[in-house]
């Protein structure tokens, strides 16, 4: 009988796009879990106190957003218009700072290889928390074992096209939605790689999150982190954000962070017997953490100034982007410019 050898399939080309606003301590351990994964990473920064276009590193391009709307639809999809990037890589994974792909590149290719004919791929959260640091980079992670469907997906452009869109990947994506607007030749696949999301970050992450999400009400959280869950769980969230709170808060705040079942029973505590560990240098590369970590340390940082009115440009950037909240327009598109010499994505004129 003839045998034939075994050849590996040869390896996507992926890009990864992130936007971020104000998170020095998330952003070197992010590039370090990724920068050997992708092939170029892309760092949306939206007016943060630390302009990220002074951070060099190889195959990590930075792009500053010169307009005050939080629209996670709108500029990822132009970015990936206004350069290409849809007919330069093979995929394109859109993923928040906090959301970490743990593996080694040629298991996530092989990954990929067997999801080749799949439109989109899609991506499911598995919660934790950093739980051990060298001082500069987190060394631990603890991941909870319930996993959370769904959160992301990432796009296969050799299937689904040159020409597509990005649903709003904020943690829950709605197929339909991608069948509607996108020429779909196949159905999506589930990559068995969890996102490990790590939602507390560090404390002061997370007061920023719960204050901000709090939609300026002093004093209480929003829907968004405490909807239909027990007391016992919210008391837990505000005393993160007032910081008094126990490991066993941190943990049971992550675990069960937007739980997509409201019925879900929480229990009153979690332990890290609940929890896997994981070890990070396996999968970060350090001295890329710590060079993005040098660099916000010695950064200058502006002086926060609160943010003026949205002008009429962007108040219709707005309006559009929530009338099409499944998809990126034309309309949308021909709204903004991308300064390739300054890496600035600004207002048209």
């Amino acid at each position: 009988m003839l045998r034939v050898p075994f050849t590996p399939p040869a390896r996507p080309k992926c890009a990864l796009i992130c936007m971020v606003r104000d998170q020095p301590d998330m952003i070197p351990i992010f590039l370090g879990a990724h920068i050997h994964l992708f092939d170029r990473i892309f760092l949306l920064d939206h007016i943060s106190a630390i302009d990220l276009r002074g951070l060099t590193i190889p195959r990590v391009e930075t792009f500053r957003i010169a307009l005050k709307p939080y629209l996670q639809l709108v500029y990822p999809n132009f970015l990936i218009r206004a350069l290409k990037l849809q007919s330069e890589f093979d995929w394109i994974f859109i993923l928040d700072a906090d959301e970490f792909l743990l593996t080694e590149r040629d298991k996530l290719g092989a990954m990929l290889h067997q999801c080749r004919r799949a439109p989109y791929v899609k991506l499911h959260w598995q919660n934790g928390i950093f739980q051990a640091t060298d001082q500069i980079t987190p060394t631990t992670a603890l991941r909870y074992r319930y996993t959370s469907p769904e959160r992301k997906v990432a796009a296969n452009t050799r299937t689904i096209g040159k020409t597509f869109n990005f649903t709003p990947g904020f943690h829950r994506m709605k197929y339909g939605a991608l069948a509607k607007i996108n020429p779909l030749v196949g159905r999506p696949q589930t990559l068995p790689l969890p996102i490990t999301h790590i939602p507390l970050g560090y404390t002061r992450d997370f007061a920023a999150k719960a204050n901000w999400q709090a939609g300026f009400r002093p004093g209480r959280f929003s829907d968004y982190i405490v909807k239909k869950k027990p007391a016992h769980y919210t008391s837990a969230c505000a005393r993160l954000v007032d910081g008094t709170a126990s490991l066993e808060d941190r943990l049971l705040v992550a675990a069960f962070y937007r739980s997509p079942d409201p019925s879900q029973t929480i229990p009153e505590t979690v332990s890290c017997d609940d929890f896997e560990r994981i070890d990070l240098p396996r999968y970060v590369d350090t001295q890329t953490a710590r060079h993005a970590a040098a660099f916000f340390a010695q950064a200058p940082v502006a002086a926060p100034v609160p943010p003026p009115d949205l002008t009429p440009h962007e108040e219709r950037l707005v309006a559009l982007a929530r009338n099409r909240v499944n998809y990126f327009t034309p309309q949308m598109e021909q709204m903004l410019t991308l300064d390739v010499n300054n890496r600035l994505i600004a207002a048209a004129a």
